[in-house]
C-alpha cells in the first residue's frame, strides 16, 4: 500500500466518522428542536423562532466540536475494568469539563450568530447556576458519546494479546485498502502515531492499524523495537545512527535514509536499550 494510497483510504475513513458524528447530532438536535416546537405550540409559551433555532443549531455545533476533545480524553483514560476508580475519576472529570467547554462555546456561537442577524445577544448574570443547569443535560451527551467512541474503537481495534508475543508469532496484523495482511516484526522500520491510528513503516510502504501506541508497544515486547518519542517506536535493528541536530534536539537515522524524533523523555532509557 503507497503512501498517497494509504493517506486516501485514511482520509476517507476519517470523513465517514466525522459524517457519522455530523448526522448523528443533526438528527438529536432537529428532534429536540421539534419537540421545543410542539411544546410552544401546545402550551404557548416559549422562545420565538429565531432564538429556538439559534440557540439548538449553536448547541449542536458546540457539541460536535466537543466530540474532539471526548476522543482524547478516552486516549488518556480508556475503560478498563482493572482499575475502575481512576476510570470513574477520570470520567467525572471529564464530564465537567466537557460542559463547560461545551456551555463556552455555545456562548461563543450565539455571540457571533445574533452579532451576523444584527441582535444582541446577552450573557446571563447567573452564570455559574446556568452551568449547573446544563451540566445536568450535558453530562448525559458525555456519557452517549464515551459510550460510542468506546464501542467503535473496541470493535475495530487490531486484535491480539498485549503481552509479549511468543518468536513464532511475532506478526502485526495491518489494514488495506482490499482487506487486511500479515506483516513480520523484522519487516517493520518504525510505527508513528496517527490520532486513533498507528501508521506502521515497513519496506518503503505505509500501512495503518486500529490501536494505540501504548498497547502496541506491549505486545511488541520482546522484540527490537524502543520508544523514541510520545508518537514513535523504532526497530533497534534498521538503526543507523543518532544525530545531534541542535539546540538539544535529536533524531534516529535509519537503513531506509528516513528519520524520527528522539525526545529527552525517551533519550536515556532508549539509548540503554540501544547499547544491549
Amino acid at each position: 500500500m503507497s503512501a498517497s494510497s494509504n493517506n486516501r483510504w485514511f482520509s476517507r475513513r476519517r470523513l465517514l466518522e466525522t459524517g457519522f458524528w455530523v448526522l448523528l447530532i443533526t438528527v438529536l438536535w432537529t428532534l429536540d428542536l421539534m419537540t421545543k416546537f410542539a411544546v410552544r405550540e401546545r402550551t404557548g409559551v416559549g422562545l420565538d423562532d429565531f432564538r429556538l433555532i439559534a440557540e439548538q443549531v449553536t448547541s449542536g455545533l458546540a457539541a460536535l466540536v466537543m466530540v474532539l476533545f471526548v476522543m482524547r480524553w478516552l486516549d488518556l483514560f480508556p475503560l478498563r475494568r482493572n482499575n475502575p476508580a481512576q476510570t470513574l475519576v477520570g470520567h467525572v472529570a471529564g464530564s465537567v469539563i466537557f460542559a463547560a467547554g461545551h456551555f463556552f462555546l455555545l456562548s461563543l456561537f450565539r455571540y457571533v450568530g445574533y452579532f451576523l442577524f444584527g441582535r444582541q445577544f446577552v450573557f446571563g448574570s447567573r452564570v455559574l447556576e446556568n452551568l449547573v443547569f446544563e451540566y445536568q443535560k450535558d453530562i448525559k451527551i458525555y456519557v452517549g458519546m464515551v459510550a460510542i467512541i468506546a464501542i467503535y474503537r473496541h470493535y475495530t481495534a487490531a486484535p491480539g494479546p498485549t503481552a509479549a508475543v511468543p518468536a513464532e508469532t511475532r506478526r502485526l496484523m495491518v489494514q488495506t485498502r482490499n482487506g487486511e495482511r500479515v506483516i513480520p516484526f523484522d519487516q517493520i522500520e518504525y510505527l508513528e502515531a496517527a490520532r486513533n491510528y498507528i501508521v506502521v513503516h515497513a519496506d518503503g510502504h505505509e500501512f495503518l492499524v486500529r490501536d494505540t501506541m501504548a498497547n502496541l508497544e506491549g505486545k511488541l515486547a520482546g522484540a527490537s523495537f524502543a520508544r523514541s518519542h510520545r508518537s514513535f517506536m523504532v526497530n533497534l535493528d534498521r538503526i543507523t545512527e543518532i544525530r545531534n541536530t541542535g539546540g538539544g534536539s535529536f533524531r534516529v537515522g535509519l537503513k531506509s535514509g528516513a528519520s524520527v524524533p528522539l525526545s529527552r523523555r525517551y533519550r536515556e532509557q532508549f539509548k540503554k536499550v540501544l547499547a544491549v
